[in-house]
């Protein structure tokens, strides 16, 4: 994953640097830049731009509170490569700023006049709005994700990877519905009580990949008479799981021999 996202972050860097030293031959002095989106691309290009013009003003406007991160990194971590997200964090705010650049995070820029070279911007925090000038402008803000028009788009489970954002919500889902294991433990234990449970049914419901909220559903309430307790629902179920992988072995061992 670090090489695909040093590579990816080169190749921005090469790009953007080939722009800006364009725009110097052709005897542009650039005063003032400002870049709308602060992600890979948008970081590389403010820096890159920052160590030709150690004067110019450069302003970066992200609409999100997440900078300079590789996107390439996304599946990875949603995948469960690693835990930590800042891993994809390729360099943070903080040194952005020391660096020299302006960073506004949840700022939104919502109208370019490249007329008379202004942009409108949003303070996505105060919903105040302002203008800023500039002498140079760069649009970085990569692509818009495309949702097909098809029934049941909107359910829970369906999301884009496009932002950080979406990495993140996207493994929250991935923990709830395929990593049960990940679970908090106070999740655990809320269903214990609620379910009246035993730590060895816990266990049994971990090992059969459930979570807490499934065993929740799982109470039997007063018009369901003839369901069983979630405690005798577990063990029927695990008796179950190990008859199917019984017979599961002794195919294999037909199938061997």
């Amino acid at each position: 994953m670090s090489i695909l996202y040093f590579n990816k972050l080169l190749f921005y860097n090469k790009l953007f640097c080939i722009i800006i030293r364009l725009k110097l031959k052709d005897g542009l002095k650039m005063k003032k830049i400002i870049i709308i989106g602060g992600v890979a691309a948008g970081m590389s290009a403010a820096a890159k731009a920052r160590r030709l013009d150690k004067e110019a003003k450069i302003t970066v406007y992200e609409k999100t509170e997440f900078v300079s991160w590789g996107a390439c990194g996304m599946p990875y971590y949603v995948g469960g490569f690693f835990d930590d997200s800042n891993v994809m964090i390729a360099r943070t705010a903080e040194a952005t700023i020391k660096s020299g650049i302006d960073l506004k995070v949840k700022n939104e820029v919502i109208k370019i006049d490249s007329k008379n070279k202004k942009v409108l911007v949003r303070d996505l925090e105060t919903n105040k709005e302002f203008e800023d000038e500039y002498d140079k402008l760069l649009i970085t803000t990569g692509a818009k994700a495309i949702i097909p028009n098809i029934e049941n788009i909107n359910m829970g489970n369906v999301s884009t990877l496009k932002d950080f954002k979406d990495a993140l919500n996207m493994k929250e889902k991935m923990k709830e519905n395929f990593f049960p294991m990940a679970y908090s433990e106070q999740l655990w234990q809320d269903a214990k009580k609620k379910c009246r449970l035993t730590d060895e049914d816990i266990a049994r419901a971990k090992r059969l990949g459930l979570n807490p909220r499934s065993l929740i559903k799982n109470i039997p309430s007063k018009r369901e008479p003839w369901k069983a307790p979630v405690s005798e629902w577990l063990r029927e179920m695990e008796e179950k799981w190990e008859r199917k992988s019984a017979q599961r072995q002794a195919r294999k061992a037909r199938d061997h021999s």
